[in-house]
């Protein structure tokens, strides 16, 4: 395709939960940095370049919901019927991670051109390849919702890195509050996008079961376990990914030859060493603020666009969200054959996390609870 900033393309969601639909309603007011707009839904309506006709969602309540608050008639309970029906050329997939593999395969199947599917990518390696697969033989663009790619902080990061701001970088720390697959992925993305996107060498890993329920995030659902992961990468980068429940915020501090690059939620902190002190102290440097402040998933949306029109491959990729799930799944490896070194690639393309997104009857199970011990409301 020839690039065509003035095309708007038919759009349509899979899985109309909270991430696909109404995730604000839970996120109203919640403290932190969220840059709108946020959730597929919003973002297919709202954005000049695409027009949202369509959903799909075996829950009728959520279909109905969604039909009414983005205004779209359109609505399915199996998306293959909506993608024979309506031809979508952009499709979000906001469903389970469970359902994402036959999904993905089936825009494909059926002429979709750009796929944005939620994270965490999918379940095991092989699921992931035939994803890979399936959209390179159709020529399908796939992006993934690994958002801190498109986080202007994030990229601006990137951008300091790849200039030499701290140097050589020698080691990097990501801290988050558990959740290894669920949340997890963000951050094994996060890395390995800081470090260059060459996956490790091999890797150390433990995993553990979580210790208490999570409060702070209306959003948590599923069951999953929380751990640790050492990796080396092959361009000399050591990570250490610190994923124990319980941890104290999020964070990711970056360690180079020339200083230390630590990137919050909210903000970004440069450090740069003292040339003139024997003892090399760290100094507060300004981080670098001229940017555009894009919400970081419209900001992959518009990717998307335009790897679907020029060809080349989304920045938050299938070959990208494969390899967080791979070191994801690298620390379970690890963990469960006694802590042993891992080399990758993995050999076991079948092996999944030891993760729970529904309970028996098939309802969400929640990890998350209210204040008030109440679980938050429903979701894909």
């Amino acid at each position: 395709m020839v690039y065509d900033p003035g095309k708007i393309y038919r759009a349509a969601l899979i899985g109309c939960g909270s991430m696909g639909s109404y995730c604000m309603d839970e996120l109203l007011d919640a403290p932190g940095r969220i840059l709108l707009p946020f959730g597929h839904a919003e973002i297919l309506k709202t954005h000049p370049r695409t027009r949202l006709v369509a959903g799909a969602d075996p829950d009728r309540g959520r279909l109905a919901d969604f039909g009414e608050r983005w205004e779209v008639d359109a609505l399915y309970s199996d998306h293959r019927e909506m993608l024979e029906a309506e031809r979508p050329e952009i499709v979000a997939i906001a469903s389970p991670p469970d359902f994402h593999a036959p999904q993905v395969v089936d825009c494909a199947a059926n002429g979709v051109k750009g796929i944005f599917c939620e994270k965490p990518f999918t379940t095991t390696l092989a699921l992931a390849d035939r994803m890979i697969a399936s959209c390179r033989e159709s020529g399908t663009s796939l992006a993934v919702n690994h958002t801190r790619r498109g986080d202007p902080l994030i990229l601006r990061s990137r951008r300091l890195l790849d200039e030499g701001g701290i140097g050589q970088v020698l080691s990097i720390v990501a801290t988050w509050p558990g959740r290894l697959f669920l949340s997890g992925t963000h951050w094994f993305d996060l890395v390995n996008y800081l470090a260059g996107d060459t996956p490790p060498a091999w890797v150390v890993g433990h995993s553990e079961d979580p210790e208490i329920s999570m409060v702070a995030i209306p959003t948590q659902r599923g069951r999953d376990l929380g751990g640790n992961l050492y990796a080396v990468y092959p361009n000399g980068i050591r990570a250490f990914f610190n994923g124990r429940d319980s941890h104290a915020g999020y964070r990711v501090e970056v360690n180079g030859t020339q200083g230390v690059l630590s990137i919050g939620t909210t903000e970004v902190r440069l450090r740069k060493t003292n040339s003139g002190s024997v003892f090399r102290e760290l100094l507060e440097h300004p981080f670098p603020q001229m940017m555009h402040h894009t919400a970081p998933m419209v900001y992959l949306l518009e990717d998307l666009l335009e790897a679907v029109e020029t060809g080349r491959e989304p920045l938050s990729n299938g070959i990208t969200a494969r390899n967080a799930l791979e070191l994801i799944l690298a620390t379970h490896d690890s963990s469960r054959r006694g802590n042993v070194k891992i080399q990758l690639p993995l050999q076991d393309r079948e092996m999944s996390p030891p993760f729970q997104w529904q309970n028996p009857d098939g309802s969400t199970f929640y990890s998350a609870t209210a204040e008030d011990g109440s679980p938050p409301t429903d979701d894909s």
